[in-house]
């Protein structure tokens, strides 16, 4: 998780950084996020 970036992230994504950081506060939270989505 250490070489995760939110530049990264939003390149896979195609999602902006900009948004990226106002829905997620840190860089954990997407990936914290995830099992909870996928689980509804």
């Amino acid at each position: 998780m250490d070489s995760l970036s939110i530049d990264g992230v939003a390149r896979h994504t195609s999602i902006s950084r900009r948004a990226l950081s106002r829905y997620f506060g840190t860089k954990q939270e997407p990936i914290q996020d995830v099992p909870q989505k996928t689980t509804r």
